[in-house]
């Protein structure tokens, strides 16, 4: 029931950590590393793959969610980024999500890339 949800939902707020637009090709950051639950990086965080290596060295205990921006697929194909980015994750797959959605802790969260924009919804 609604009110079910509500109730586990102020029991056990999610905390966010989310950053975008690092630009780390360009400059070194160094992020929070206490305070939240689950971690977004929601695209442009370094170029290819090595957001993921990033993100696997700075985040190691907790769940990361990325999902890549367009500095992401600079020099790379496109049609065979996504497979690299999977290999890269190797044994950190269940950390480093690249799903448009997903479950986590009974919430629901959504997620889309510059491509997703431009694609009709039927």
């Amino acid at each position: 029931s609604t009110n079910k949800r509500n109730d586990l939902l102020r029991v056990y707020p999610m905390r966010l950590l989310i950053y975008s637009d690092l630009h780390l090709e360009f400059s070194d950051f160094t992020p929070a590393q206490t305070g939240f639950d689950v971690v977004i990086l929601a695209g442009d965080i370094y170029v290819g793959e090595l957001g993921i290596v990033w993100a696997k060295r700075q985040f190691a205990e907790v769940p990361v969610i990325y999902v890549c921006g367009n500095h992401e697929y600079y020099h790379h194909d496109i049609l065979e980024f996504d497979a690299r980015c999977r290999d890269e994750c190797g044994g950190f797959e269940h950390k480093v999500w690249t799903k448009r959605c997903i479950r986590y802790r009974g919430y629901s969260i959504s997620l889309c890339d510059a491509v997703d924009r431009f694609r009709s919804p039927w």
